[in-house]
């Protein structure tokens, strides 16, 4: 009976521990990754620019990139409203090689008209990917994959720091906002 009641008990105690690491799991992709990686790339962007929020996709993305791009507007507008300056700028970079440097800037675009939408060559692209960890996989009659990370990126005197990464585009609008007061309050 006794002996039993152990068998029991251990089954429980193991059973929780599998639920609760895979509560550890789940939860990992919501908390934002904050770095200070400097990113070896020249971003082309014209003005007082400070900020640039990055996101990589490809038009035609029926899944993450409207969604992403749409949150991504949210955070631009809001943050327009609070500083009324030109510090911060939206970078959609097009994983697809096929398609137009235009065909990228109307994409972006099409979401807000301040976006910047940048149709890079294939070694640039690459450079890039390799540098933030961005992954793109094509499958026949499929689809792409690709991943849905958002970055935030500081300027410093010799280029770009990233500070942070978000990988739940769908719940970051008020942590982008957050980190962005954070980031310009340390800038004054």
């Amino acid at each position: 009976m006794i002996t039993e009641i152990v068998t029991t008990r251990k089954k429980i105690v193991g059973i929780l521990l599998v639920f609760l690491s895979w509560g550890w799991l789940f939860a990992i992709p919501f908390i934002p990754l904050t770095s200070n990686k400097a990113v070896n790339f020249h971003f082309p962007v014209e003005g007082v620019v400070q900020y640039l929020l990055v996101f990589f996709g490809y038009p035609g993305c029926s899944t993450v990139c409207p969604v992403t791009l749409k949150t991504l507007a949210h955070v631009y507008t809001d943050y327009g409203k609070i500083y009324q300056d030109e510090a911060l700028k939206v970078v959609f970079v097009n994983l697809e090689l096929g398609m137009t440097a235009e065909v990228s800037m109307r994409y972006a675009k099409h979401f807000h008209p301040d976006f910047l939408g940048y149709h890079l060559s294939k070694r640039q692209l690459n450079q890039l990917m390799d540098e933030l960890g961005v992954s793109f996989f094509k499958y026949d009659g499929q689809e792409p994959l690709h991943t849905s990370y958002i970055y935030l990126l500081e300027r410093q005197l010799a280029g770009w720091k990233m500070k942070y990464v978000y990988s739940q585009p769908n719940l970051v609008e008020s942590n982008l906002m957050n980190d962005l007061r954070v980031l310009k309050s340390r800038r004054y």
